[in-house]
């Protein structure tokens, strides 16, 4: 492995690292910072809807040039997410100290974490976050779950 860090570049709406963000969150596949929250900050740069000053702090890590790791913002700059693939998840540690360090407002900031992932809770406890009540709520539906049939009706 040959991982790197660099910082996005906003060289247009548009650009390569637009799309190759865009393409690192379809290939991570993940409820909680899905490709459409990435098209929706993005495109509400230009309307100030999102914090523009922030994109410039998304911080990239790659391997063999192709990004394996974010950390991100979802409109305001103090609300922080971490988004490794799964065989990368040993960045977390990193992710958070750099989300600290170039997304505080005011000395603080909100990272979401997964109930379930008690190693990441831990490292962030020992470096002095704590959690709240604050939580984010996504509703799935689980379609392979379900037996689900239907009619469509005749074309006329």
């Amino acid at each position: 492995m040959s991982v790197v860090f660099r910082n996005y570049k906003n060289l247009t709406t548009y650009s390569e690292d637009y799309n190759n963000v865009r393409n690192f969150l379809t290939e991570l596949d993940s409820h909680n910072y899905h490709f459409g929250r990435w098209d929706w900050m993005m495109m509400s740069l230009d309307e100030e809807w999102a914090d523009p000053k922030g994109i410039e702090k998304v911080g990239i890590w790659e391997d063999n040039n192709k990004i394996i790791a974010i950390v991100t913002y979802d409109a305001k700059l103090d609300e922080v997410f971490l988004l490794p693939l799964k065989d990368y998840e040993n960045l977390k540690k990193e992710m958070l100290i750099y989300a600290k360090e170039n997304f505080s407002k005011d000395g603080q900031f909100h990272v979401l974490i997964l109930d379930g992932n008690l190693e990441t809770q831990n490292f962030a406890f020992q470096n002095g976050f704590f959690p709240t009540q604050e939580r984010e709520w996504d509703a799935i539906h689980l379609m392979e779950q379900e037996k689900l049939f239907y009619t469509l009706p005749n074309r006329v």
